[in-house]
C-alpha cells in the first residue's frame, strides 16, 4: 500500500493508498519532479488528494486534486474498479475533492507530475506592531506573483498570564532570493523581522524547512475561505479576537494560506472540489492538554466557537473538508456547496448501503 512506480515517458506516478506525504518526499527526490504535496509529513496522500489537497505549490500548479489521474478504489461489495476521466468518470469526479470515506477503499492513484529547480524558502518572524505588519503582508501577498507559496499565520501563547502574538510567514517563491526580496521590501519597510531565515536550495531540500512531522496533539481547527481582501477592520478584528484568547497550556493561531493562480484555471464544477476564486483559506487552530482542566478546555472552545462564528462577516460561509471540523453545524453545504446534490448521486449509485460512513459522511 506504500508502493511507488514512475513512468518517465509519460512523467506519471503511481502510488500506493497508504503511502504519507514523507514517503512522497522521499520517493520524488531523485526524481526532479513533484506533485502538488502537504508539509505534514505524517499526512496520509489519499487524505490529502480526496479532499482536495493544499500545499505551496498549489498557486503555481493547483490542487493536489488537480494532478490526479486515476484511481484504484475497491467498493462496498467487493468490486475493484479504475477511475479516470473515461472510465467511471462520475465517481472520478466526485473522488477530486469530495473527501475520504465516503465511495470506497481507495488502493493507488496515479498523478500527472511536474519538473522542479531550485526555489527560496523562508521562515520570518515579527513580535511588535503586528497590526502594521499584517497589513503590510496582506497587501504583499494580494499582488504576489503565483510563483509565491506562502502561510501567514498569528500565533498566541501564554508568558507569566499574558497573550503574547507572533507573526509569522512560511512558505516558498520559484525564483531567486533577490526576487523574494524584491516582494518582501515593503513590510520590511514597516519594520525588520524577530527572526529570519532565507534560503535558496533544490526543491526537496527546501521543502526540510517547510516541512513538520505532525505529532498527535489535542486540537480543533476550524477554516473559512475568504473572497476578497483582508480589509483593516478584518485585521484589527482578528487581533483583537487573538488578544483575548482564554489561554491554554499549549496555543492557539489564525492562519491563512494564500489562494489564486492556477487554482481558478478550473470552475467550481469541474471536479468535486467546489472551492474556486477566493483568495485566502483562513483556519483558526486551538491547542490544549489534559491538564489545562475542563473548564479552561470549555471556556476555549467557546472563544473558538464565537471566532469562526464572527469571522463568517469578513470571509464566506464555506470551509474545507480536509480541515474536518465536528463543531460545523452545515458542514454539508459549507464543504461541497453546489457539488453536494451530484455527490449524493454519485454516493447513491456507487454504495447504495451506505457502508463508508462516519459523522460527516454524505448522505442519500
Amino acid at each position: 500500500m506504500t508502493d511507488f512506480t514512475y513512468d518517465p515517458a509519460t512523467g506519471f506516478a503511481t502510488v500506493g493508498g497508504g503511502i504519507r506525504n514523507l514517503g512522497i518526499l522521499q520517493a520524488f527526490q531523485p526524481l526532479d519532479r513533484a506533485i502538488p504535496h502537504g508539509r505534514c509529513l505524517s499526512v496520509g496522500v489519499a487524505g490529502l488528494v480526496l479532499g482536495g489537497g493544499i500545499g505551496f505549490d498549489m498557486r503555481s500548479h493547483g490542487f493536489t486534486c488537480d494532478w490526479l489521474r486515476e484511481t484504484r478504489i475497491v467498493l462496498a461489495d467487493g468490486r475493484t474498479l479504475t477511475c479516470n476521466e473515461k472510465e467511471n468518470s462520475d465517481l472520478f469526479w466526485a473522488c477530486r475533492g469530495g473527501g475520504g470515506g465516503n465511495f470506497g477503499i481507495h488502493t493507488s492513484f496515479t498523478f500527472q507530475t511536474f519538473s522542479v529547480g531550485k526555489i527560496t524558502v523562508f521562515d520570518i518572524t515579527w513580535t511588535e506592531r503586528i497590526a502594521e505588519t499584517m497589513a503590510a503582508v496582506v497587501a504583499m501577498t494580494q499582488s504576489a506573483p503565483s510563483t509565491l507559496g506562502i502561510q501567514v499565520s498569528i500565533e498566541a501563547r501564554k508568558q507569566a498570564g499574558v497573550t503574547v502574538l507572533t507573526l509569522s510567514i512560511l512558505g516558498q517563491l520559484a525564483g531567486p532570493v533577490s526576487t523574494f526580496e524584491t516582494l518582501l521590501a515593503p513590510v520590511l519597510a514597516v519594520q525588520g523581522p524577530n527572526e529570519s531565515k532565507i534560503q535558496y536550495k533544490p526543491y526537496w531540500e527546501g521543502q526540510d524547512l517547510l516541512a513538520e512531522i505532525g505529532t498527535p496533539n489535542y486540537s480543533q481547527e476550524r477554516s473559512r475561505f475568504i473572497k476578497e481582501q483582508l480589509t483593516p477592520d478584518a485585521i484589527q478584528f482578528i487581533i483583537s479576537k487573538m488578544m483575548a484568547w482564554p489561554g491554554t497550556s499549549k496555543a492557539a493561531a489564525w492562519t491563512y494560506f494564500l489562494l489564486g493562480g492556477q487554482i481558478d484555471m478550473y470552475k467550481p464544477t469541474d471536479m468535486a472540489f467546489v472551492h474556486r476564486g477566493y483568495s485566502m483559506l483562513s483556519s483558526l487552530d486551538l491547542e490544549w492538554s489534559v491538564s489545562d482542566g475542563e473548564v479552561l478546555i470549555a471556556l476555549n472552545h467557546q472563544w473558538l466557537t464565537n471566532f469562526h462564528d464572527q469571522m463568517e462577516k469578513y470571509s464566506s460561509s464555506s470551509c474545507y473538508q480536509n480541515f474536518i471540523d465536528p463543531s460545523q453545524t452545515n458542514y454539508l453545504q459549507a464543504y461541497y456547496g453546489e457539488n453536494l446534490a451530484r455527490l449524493q448521486t454519485v454516493k447513491r449509485i456507487y454504495d447504495p448501503s451506505n457502508l463508508f460512513n462516519y459523522p460527516q459522511s454524505i448522505p442519500f
